[in-house]
């Protein structure tokens, strides 16, 4: 099954290349994100920073994660059985 999709250049197009499909509400992007959001509730600089640190160490994490995935993909694909 081909979907069409008017704008190529939008990543849901490359979701649904990759045989996945895109969350377009919003309010569910946490439902399925690995990562916790926290929104500023103190003004102090220290703490935001703090909160996005925490939140970028998390996406890093996911990111060696699907790297690891990928790479394990590719090893197994040139193993000989």
């Amino acid at each position: 099954m081909q979907i069409r999709i008017k704008s190529r250049s939008t990543s849901c197009y490359r979701i649904i290349q990759l045989g996945g499909t895109p969350v377009f509400n919003p309010s569910d992007w946490t439902k399925f994100a690995r990562c916790s959001y926290e929104s500023p509730v103190d003004p102090y600089v220290e703490i935001i920073l703090n909160q996005n640190l925490k939140g970028e160490r998390c996406a890093i994490q996911r990111y060696k994660e699907i790297l690891l995935t990928l790479l394990m993909g590719k090893i197994i694909q040139h193993i000989k059985w």
